[in-house]
């Protein structure tokens, strides 16, 4: 056997050998080459072998053959079949080979392949302001992808506000749905998300979808760095350092009233 991995659809060339190790010659030899399940037979390459063979301690090739691999799997092959009768008894007799083993891979499926980027409009926003991501989705092979799911994985700090029209609102929480890609094709969404809190935010886009063979999930993160609004500033101290001095000017505005009108009595 000339090869002992193959794929399916490989050829494998057999070549059976024999020697007689009696005490006599071995007459009327006949050989059935014994072609294995799992493979088809091809063609014989010589057939011309010897009908006698005398005692040696070499081997004389008897049959070669040629098979295409047709399963997959360990496969174990068929004995080739001697048939002879002994130059001293005249019975008949039968021996067989060896059964090598051929392993055959598993016929490759091709399979669809979703490419995903994800795109920004920002690196760096205030709080309260709005960040838009575009999403990119593209089969890269010409097998249809199915099941197709684009979720976004935010931080708290973020509030999602609108998106394409293919974003739907599931548990509060945006989300695109698409049935089927066809080979090659090409698509890209956009979320857009108000930052509410400062620091450093966090989204995933996660991208699940069916190959056709199995599911595969593909994951894309990003990173935004929220600062402080521009009047952030005074939230940070209590509502009366505020209204103190508001109070004292009211309070002022209201004693000249007051005192004004004395005057004109």
């Amino acid at each position: 056997m000339d090869k002992s991995s193959v794929n399916i659809g490989d050829t494998i060339r057999v070549t059976i050998k024999a020697r007689n190790t009696g005490s006599g010659t071995a007459n009327r030899i006949t050989i059935d080459p014994g072609i294995s399940p799992g493979f088809t037979f091809k063609s014989s390459i010589y057939t011309t072998y010897p009908s006698e063979l005398a005692v040696s301690t070499t081997y004389t090739q008897m049959y070669i053959y040629e098979v295409e691999a047709a399963k997959s799997g360990s496969i174990q092959l068929s004995p080739a079949t001697a048939t002879y009768s002994s130059s001293f008894f005249g019975d008949d007799y039968t021996s067989s080979s060896t059964r090598p083993t051929v392993t055959v891979a598993e016929e490759q499926v091709e399979t669809s392949d979703l490419e995903l980027t994800v795109s920004q409009d920002k690196t760096k926003i205030k709080r309260n302001e709005k960040i838009t991501y575009t999403v990119y989705v593209r089969n890269v092979k010409d097998v249809p992808a199915s099941t197709i799911k684009i979720t976004p994985v935010f931080s708290n700090n973020l509030t999602y506000v609108s998106g394409s029209e293919e974003v739907d609102i599931i548990n509060d929480k945006p989300i695109i749905q698409i049935s089927n890609y066809g080979a090659r094709y090409e698509d890209e969404y956009k979320f857009t998300f108000k930052a509410e809190g400062v620091g450093a935010s966090n989204l995933t886009v996660k991208l699940t979808y069916n190959n056709g063979v199995e599911d595969i999930t593909k994951e894309v993160p990003s990173v935004i760095y929220v600062e402080e609004g521009k009047y952030d500033y005074l939230s940070e101290y209590p509502i009366y350092v505020y209204l103190t001095p508001i109070l004292i000017i009211v309070a002022i505005a209201g004693w000249l009233y007051w005192r004004s009108n004395q005057f004109r009595m």
